[in-house]
């Protein structure tokens, strides 16, 4: 899954990979990841499920879109990994097309609330006289 993940989205992101659950919340405690994609069966203890939650206990990653890759592919399923907190669901078997497309879906959204809470946060702060904190994006799609 990996090799697969990596070749899809190499061409238009920077791509780290991690061999399990361990190792990936390890790579997100020393680099920020915009986008993480999980798969829900890790083959370990952990599931997808709980890494995406701890790494978004451990902070840092409440603002990146998690997005979980399953064979789970019953609607029920996909709403059950959207209300445990993911932002996306690719269902297996996929396609490049299908799992760019998520990915553009779920940055959109975020990016899309993230500048109506800034003109929210610049909204409250004139009527307080306050100054607007700017907002960094860290984007980590290659050039």
């Amino acid at each position: 899954m990996r090799l697969i993940l990596k070749r899809h989205l190499r061409d238009a992101f920077e791509v780290e990979t991690a061999a399990d659950g361990d190792e990936a919340l390890d790579l997100a405690s020393h680099e920020h990841f915009d986008v993480v994609v999980l798969d829900i069966n890790l083959g370990t203890k952990k599931s997808g499920i709980d890494v995406m939650e701890e790494m978004r206990r451990v902070g840092g990653y409440d603002d990146a879109c998690v997005i979980a890759i399953t064979a789970y592919a019953l609607p029920e399923e996909k709403s059950r990994f959207l209300k445990a907190g993911f932002d996306g669901y690719v269902a297996k078997p996929f396609t490049r097309e299908s799992l760019l497309q998520e990915v553009g879906r779920v940055t959109q959204l975020r990016m899309e609330s993230a500048a109506a809470a800034k003109s929210a946060a610049a909204a409250e702060g004139a009527a307080a006289g306050a100054a607007d904190a700017p907002t960094k994006l860290n984007h980590r799609k290659a050039s």
